[in-house]
């Protein structure tokens, strides 16, 4: 799906996704590029192939992930008995880099231009979730884009990670709020 605008923050950095897809690649995907914001992430659910990347091979088999960066030239060849199907997402990312701490979750994500692996997060799940909510357009359903999108971005860096404890903490309550909590509950009971 071209012509999308689904667009989120995380940390300093706004990613804006492009294109979505799911294709069955029968032939050869040649070689190319993205520019200096572009990130495509690459999930292949079934099928065999093999990806080049900057002129090393790669074999492609069910379950693997990978992600090309700016600038970074690849190329899809599919076995001929059994192609690889390809879910697929591009995001435009812009940020200043003086934004991004160097403990940010994303900073992982914007130090690899390129990554391959084995899915560890079940991004199956994710992925087919966000084809759903193309499909079936219900109530709300570009904010549960933008959410799962964020999502895969997140998942994608533990992918990438040897270990996703984070050692970030979620915002504590605030007095007041605290307060307010308080006072509820005492009228509650």
């Amino acid at each position: 799906m071209k012509d999308l605008y689904i667009s989120f923050t995380i940390d300093a950095v706004k990613f804006v996704v492009t294109n979505i897809s799911d294709q069955i690649i029968t032939s050869t995907y040649p070689k190319h590029c993205h520019s200096k914001n572009s990130y495509e992430i690459h999930y292949i659910p079934f099928g065999y192939g093999t990806v080049i990347i900057d002129e090393q091979s790669y074999a492609i088999s069910p379950n693997t992930l990978y992600i090309t960066g700016p600038n970074i030239m690849h190329e899809q060849l599919p076995d001929r008995q059994e192609p690889m199907c390809e879910y697929g997402i591009n995001f435009d990312v812009y940020f200043k880099k003086e934004k991004i701490k160097k403990d940010s979750a994303v900073s992982a994500f914007l130090e690899n231009d390129f990554w391959i692996g084995q899915d560890k997060q079940n991004l199956m799940v994710l992925f087919q979730q966000i084809f759903a909510e193309l499909k079936n357009r219900l109530t709300g359903y570009p904010y549960n884009l933008e959410a799962l999108c964020k999502m895969l971005i997140i998942l994608i860096i533990r992918n990438y990670e040897k270990t996703s404890r984070s050692f970030h903490t979620l915002p504590k309550f605030s007095l007041d709020s605290a307060r307010n909590l308080a006072m509820e509950e005492a009228f509650l009971y």
